[in-house]
């Protein structure tokens, strides 16, 4: 196995060098047809004709172009404009000075129409502006960035002359101008300079690479391609003294050609590096630029028999991971199918005896083998047995729904004292059947609360009923109502045997029954109070088990009477 992998890693990296070489082969080939200059943009390209490399028109008006400084103004002249004194007479005077030219007179009508704008005189403004609709006789770069951003300040769209010939802009007054531009709201007018501004910028520096090594270029009777200051020149000659060419970035020409599908396709491999980033056994693309580095070998480590070793351990260890993993799914849903069957033969149980009770009681009342006197004693135990049997069932029914998400709260203004009062009225026969006595403490006589009246009735009811189950033997069971804030405050206290301290908070768990009941001493499937503190909690509040001073345990309920139902 270990010579196998030796020798199949062999050929891969022969497999890998020769379609490098190959790569690089056709590489060379496609940068050096005329058609590749498709990909380039047309800022990067030049043309020479004649000899000379041509010079787009706006290169060449940036050059000539003139700036005129203030201090050309005549001394008094400018000392008015300089004090920026906005009357009218100072402005009438200086333009009618017979020691103006005509671009200084350019220039102290801008400055009348800025002093306008700092004055709020809005029909001066105006005025000077439309005298700037149309291009000056003269014009130098001062005067066109003043234009546009007066215009800018006043809201008024820049006219195109202007907008045209701010590229012509130096760059520290250009960044100003477009920053300002943007600022007023003419973004698209300042991305457009600032996109033409670099244009021409590059179209710069493409010209004086070109003229730089114009003669050499012209002595070339095929295509070229060298290094210009860390980028590439094409030159691809079309005839006596003319031709045309560019200078690109090496790596992004390269992936051009790489991804363009007009040119001859290239099988691509390895790696695209500059010059300085080469390895050993690259080859070049571009002699001193970018080569093409040749893939590196797969790490040996794995192919020899410390790799192999390793690799079978880890298989190993992913098996015995993997069998744990199996085993806990198994015992997880073992436990799950027991816990299922549990609350199946729970319910069962539980739907039964109420079922049992009702079946006889209604076969010996039509029989008639109850005597008159005892038949309203029966009533009372047929709806004693339903109303048992209705509160098992919504229980398990409301399970179901709060899993699901789908339990949903109705919470409306409730008179809290009438909820108290049917929860107790509900419960009342039953205790009173088990012989036990229910006490209502507490006034909440006109307390209302934003509240599920269903839903709370449920909550208390299955919490009396916990007393009614496990604390028989205490004969009395008490609920105290209050007011504490905004929180309803319900206390329902039992005198039975109590709840011990490390279980008080795990009665709330799902099918969780006290270690003592665990066993069926008292029926029941362990949901009652796990859903009356969902309801609570549904309703911002919380339920609690707590030690009350003396025998038997305490529930309380807080329950917002305003809020949100979570």
């Amino acid at each position: 196995m270990w010579n196998a992998l030796q020798n199949a890693e062999q050929r891969a990296q022969l497999d890998a060098r020769s379609a490098t070489v190959a790569t690089a082969d056709a590489v060379r080939r496609a940068i050096r047809q005329p058609r590749v200059l498709e990909l380039v943009p047309d800022a990067r390209q030049f043309e020479v004709v004649s000899r000379q490399c041509v010079i787009p028109d706006e290169i060449a008006r940036s050059v000539v172009v003139p700036e005129w400084p203030d201090r050309d103004l005549p001394g008094e002249l400018a000392d008015r404009i300089a004090a920026r004194d906005t009357g009218d007479e100072t402005f009438v005077d200086v333009l009618t000075s017979p020691l103006l030219g005509t671009r200084e007179r350019t220039w102290v009508v801008l400055q009348r129409g800025w002093a306008a704008h700092r004055a709020d005189d809005a029909e001066t403004r105006t005025a000077v502006l439309d005298e700037f609709a149309t291009e000056p006789e003269e014009t130098y770069r001062r005067v066109v960035a003043g234009v546009l951003l007066l215009n800018a300040e006043a809201g008024r769209t820049p006219p195109e002359w202007a907008a045209d010939r701010a590229i012509e802009l130096d760059a520290e007054i250009a960044v100003g101008v477009i920053d300002r531009l943007r600022e007023l709201g003419f973004e698209r007018l300042g991305d457009d300079i600032a996109s033409r501004t670099a244009a021409l910028e590059t179209k710069r520096r493409v010209l004086e690479a070109a003229t730089a090594r114009l003669t050499l270029l012209l002595t070339a009777q095929r295509p070229v391609v060298m290094p210009a200051g860390g980028e590439l020149l094409l030159w691809f000659p079309e005839g006596e003294d003319s031709g045309r060419g560019a200078v690109v970035d090496p790596l992004w020409l390269i992936r051009a050609v790489r991804d363009a599908g007009h040119l001859d396709p290239v099988p691509w491999s390895g790696e695209l590096v500059l010059s300085d980033e080469v390895r050993s056994g690259s080859e070049p693309i571009v002699a001193e630029l970018c080569s093409l580095a040749v893939p590196a070998p797969p790490d040996a480590g794995w192919s020899g028999p410390l790799g192999i070793g390793t690799l079978l351990g880890a298989l190993t260890l992913c098996f015995v991971v993997g069998s744990f993993v199996m085993f806990r799914g198994m015992r997880a849903e073992t436990a799950a199918i027991r816990a299922r069957s549990e609350f199946l033969q729970s319910v069962t149980h539980e739907l039964k005896t109420p079922l049992a009770s009702i079946r006889l009681l209604a076969e010996r009342l039509e029989t008639g083998r109850v005597d008159s006197e005892r038949q309203t004693e029966y009533f009372g135990m047929l709806a004693d047995e339903a109303t048992r049997l209705s509160v098992l069932i919504e229980n398990v029914l409301d399970l179901g729904r709060i899993e699901r998400g789908e339990r949903s709260y109705d919470r409306r203004a409730q008179d809290i004292e009438d909820i108290v009062h049917e929860a107790v009225d509900v419960f009342r026969p039953l205790a009173q059947r088990d012989g036990m006595v229910v006490e209502i403490e507490g006034d909440l006589a006109g307390v209302s609360g934003e509240v599920d009246r269903g839903a709370i009735v449920q909550a208390l009811l299955n919490v009396l009923e916990n007393a009614r189950k496990y604390a028989k033997d205490g004969a009395r069971v008490v609920v105290r109502v209050s007011t504490i804030d905004d929180m309803l405050a319900m206390d329902v206290r039992d005198f039975g045997p109590g709840i011990p301290a490390e279980e008080r908070d795990a009665v709330f768990d799902r099918f969780k029954r006290g270690a003592a009941h665990q066993h069926g001493s008292v029926p029941g499937v362990g949901l009652g109070l796990h859903l009356a503190r969902s309801i609570v909690r549904a309703h911002g509040g919380d339920l609690s088990c707590v030690q009350p001073d003396g025998d038997g345990v305490e529930f309380r309920f807080r329950v917002p009477l305003v809020g949100e139902v979570s």
